[in-house]
C-alpha cells in the first residue's frame, strides 16, 4: 500500500503487498521508527510535514494560482 498526503498504512502483512522504496529506506534508518509508523500505525504531522504537504500540492498544481502566493 501506497501513503497518501501524509497518512501512513498499517498493514504490510500479507505476501500479495508490496513495500515501497519509503518504507525499506524508513526501515534501514531505524526498524523501531518503521515498525511504529507502518505497523502500529502511530504517525503525526508537525510543521515540516505540513510545509512540504502543501508544497506537494503547488507543484503538482492542485492549489488554485491566487493561493500560491502563500509558499
Amino acid at each position: 500500500m501506497i501513503p497518501h498526503e501524509g497518512q501512513r498504512t498499517a498493514s504490510v502483512s500479507t505476501a500479495d503487498e508490496v513495500a515501497t522504496g519509503d518504507m525499506v529506506a524508513q526501515y534501514n534508518y531505524y526498524a523501531r521508527r518503521f515498525h511504529l509508523t507502518y505497523v502500529e500505525g502511530r504517525w503525526a504531522d508537525n510543521a515540516y510535514t505540513n510545509k512540504d504537504r502543501w508544497l506537494h500540492r503547488v507543484l503538482r498544481g492542485n492549489i488554485p494560482r491566487y493561493q500560491r502566493a502563500a509558499c
